[in-house]
């Protein structure tokens, strides 16, 4: 089984939080404000390709990295 790099830093604050809870908080909040921007770049990003048709270079551009993210997860691993 695989996960995330986050997840297992998600994790790791679990444990440290029975130590030092401050820390564990604040590590958590990173975690978050990191998901919040990338969640604001994906939807960009998405309103970007939304405005342009399949065939343009710029859809190709944009939406590469997304496709290759995709092709490195485990399940569309196993699909090939």
């Amino acid at each position: 089984m695989r996960f995330s790099a986050g997840t297992v830093f998600y994790a790791a604050t679990i444990g440290i939080s029975f130590i030092e809870p401050g820390a564990a908080l604040a590590v958590q909040f990173a975690l978050a404000d990191t998901a919040t921007e990338q969640e604001q770049a994906a939807k960009q990003v998405l309103t970007e390709l939304d405005k342009l048709q399949a065939d343009d270079a710029e859809f190709e551009r944009l939406s590469f990295p997304i496709t290759s993210a995709l092709n490195m997860t485990p399940r569309c691993a196993a699909l090939r």
